[in-house]
């Protein structure tokens, strides 16, 4: 059965993204960090993609494929 929550997309994969992950899995959002890194704190626990947040096309590639209209930045 397919989720009826959202893909929640994040830039950024530090700290406050690793907060996050737990409650939102917990609710069963899939939640996906933007990461600089497959070291970087939410990176480690989560599917993740890579990229880099300064770059407008890798940023606007990730935020097609989620299904939220919020996205936010550490």
């Amino acid at each position: 059965m397919k989720s009826t929550w959202p893909r929640v997309g994040v830039i950024g994969a530090g700290q406050l993204a690793q907060m996050t992950l737990s409650p939102a899995t917990s609710l069963g959002i899939e939640f996906v960090p933007f990461a600089e890194s497959n070291s970087d704190p939410a990176a480690l626990f989560a599917p993740h993609e890579l990229g880099d947040y300064t770059n407008v096309n890798q940023v606007l590639a990730f935020a097609k494929t989620c299904r939220s209209e919020e996205h936010t930045s550490e």
